[in-house]
């Protein structure tokens, strides 16, 4: 049985649109259907069908060869599904101009024409080729992935469209009209969840692995060294490079994850889900946020292991261009994860010293433990914080921190019965930016500034022979996000010495 009149060209045209090549589908579909509208065919021969069969063969094999050469990477064979319509085209064509309504087996398959062994029977079996290049178009039109609920409602309407033909007449038109919709809809449904159910077991094994192997950025939670023996590893490993745009200085922080809840030693995130950041084509950009009145650019070159992770971005990034992933995702607290790109990932990022990305306070950015409510009531009353404007309590609490404690990579372990952070306020007066951070937000909270934490990278070591800013392991680090003047504000109270404390552990030969 032949396709219902203009399904295949519909199909075709759906197949370039979402190809974002509509031009090129528009005229495949008119030539397509139009010689099905002619008066005249043509009469062509087993042989004639052979010929045609083997150039199209040809064809698949040359572009398969050019793709294979052209992108060597893990998506060459999405990239040879998605462009397999044209090489199979000429098949569908020479059919529509031809006078019968399918194509021999014998002359549509190599293969079966050098097998002495099929039936006879088997080689003159006439097959209509437009349904399975239908199959085709649609199944290259997914390999676009855009993620729109048009795609579901198109795809399904050309089921319908193609199912059209073989209604049984003993049911009437409305109650077929019917059973189709119940079916898309239950369909529909079914996708959701199952993408639902996806992405919860994708984040419940991913929590899982990072808590097994211990490395990397957890978007979920940051377990600090606070309380133990600090082993960081001091690598001097370059993990990305950091190029600003001529003229402007380096963002001083590249961040990886920020966190709202503190329980026992451990940073949470309240809301990890992530959403899709939406790709704009025109532009090739990924948009965050709303574009500032002043944007500042840098481009960072980052070694992304698998091609899949946590993107490390400067604070109050609102765009990202030339960043070439197959997903990237959000999640409300600005930590970035991307999807299928390159081991050694580049990419330009737009930013703004105004942390516009960020959402606004909530009740969660206010929470203290009651563990640490004494000490921390006990400096703030100390400090007279409760009496002073936020500008001014940020101000004193940033002094405070950095004129009477000293940055150490191994604080006492004699806490006398105290919690880590307690004894770090007020006995020991001692430890890492972890400390310092958590102190610092803490603190905050106690007055009523709402604030976050923060995890990442600082940007200092410049490299003359490569005129970049270099990121190594050890650069690692964690401060502050303090929500003032109406805005969120990075606030890194931990001591410097701390950056130059690491550098001496660096081997001599480092530059």
């Amino acid at each position: 049985m032949s396709t219902p009149l203009f399904l295949l060209g519909a199909t075709i045209l759906f197949w370039g649109w979402q190809l974002q090549i509509t031009f090129i589908a528009a005229v495949l579909a008119v030539l397509a259907e139009g010689t099905r509208l002619l008066k005249w065919k043509c009469d062509f021969s087993n042989k004639d069908f052979s010929y045609i069969s083997d150039f199209c063969s040809i064809l698949l094999v040359a572009m398969i060869i050019y793709i294979v050469a052209s992108n060597r990477s893990a998506k060459t064979l999405l990239l040879i599904i998605k462009w397999l319509p044209l090489p199979l085209y000429p098949l569908v064509f020479f059919q529509s101009l031809s006078t019968s309504r399918g194509i021999e087996l014998g002359s549509l398959l190599w293969i079966y024409r050098k097998n002495k062994n099929n039936k006879p029977e088997i080689l003159k079996r006439k097959v209509d080729v437009a349904y399975p290049y239908m199959a085709i178009c649609v199944l290259s039109a997914s390999i676009a992935n855009n993620r729109s609920i048009t795609f579901y409602v198109t795809f399904c309407a050309l089921c319908a469209w193609a199912l059209l033909s073989f209604r049984s007449k003993r049911y009437s038109s409305i109650s077929w009209i019917m059973l189709i919709v119940v079916v898309t809809v239950l369909g529909y449904c079914g996708h959701v969840s199952l993408h639902y159910l996806q992405r919860q077991l994708e984040e419940t094994f991913t929590k899982w692995f990072t808590e097994l192997i211990g490395i990397g950025t957890d978007p979920y939670k940051s377990t600090t060294s606070m309380g133990d023996i600090l082993e960081l590893k001091h690598s001097s490993q370059i993990i990305a490079r950091v190029k600003p745009r001529e003229g402007e200085k380096p963002p001083r922080f590249l961040r990886t994850a920020t966190y709202n809840i503190f329980r026992t030693s451990v940073w949470f995130d309240s809301s990890p889900y992530f959403r899709p950041v939406l790709f704009d084509s025109k532009s090739k950009s990924w948009k965050i946020a709303t574009s500032p009145g002043k944007p500042r650019e840098a481009t960072i070159y980052y070694y992304l292991d698998g091609g899949t992770g946590i993107l490390p971005i400067p604070p109050g990034t609102y765009r990202i261009a030339n960043l070439f992933v197959s997903r990237a995702q959000i999640n409300r607290l600005g930590t970035l994860k991307v999807e299928e790109g390159p081991d050694l990932i580049s990419y330009d990022a737009f930013y703004s010293r105004k942390l516009t990305g960020d959402p606004l306070p909530n009740p969660n950015d206010l929470k203290v433990p009651q563990n640490e409510d004494e000490a921390l009531s006990r400096i703030a009353q100390e400090l007279g914080l409760y009496s002073m404007s936020s500008a001014k309590a940020v101000e004193r609490v940033d002094t405070f921190f950095r004129s009477r404690f000293i940055y150490s990579m191994n604080p006492s372990l004699e806490r006398k019965g105290l919690s880590p952070l307690t004894y770090f306020l007020l006995k020991g007066h001692s430890g890492h930016c972890e400390y310092f951070a958590t102190a610092t937000v803490l603190l905050l909270r106690k007055i009523g500034i709402p604030a976050r934490y923060a995890t990442g990278y600082v940007v200092r070591e410049y490299s003359r022979l490569e005129k970049m800013f270099i990121v190594r392991q050890r650069h690692a680090h964690a401060w502050t996000l303090v929500y003032l003047n109406g805005r969120w504000q990075n606030l890194d109270t931990t001591p410097q010495a701390w950056y130059l404390q690491e550098k001496s552990l660096s081997p001599d030969w480092e530059p």
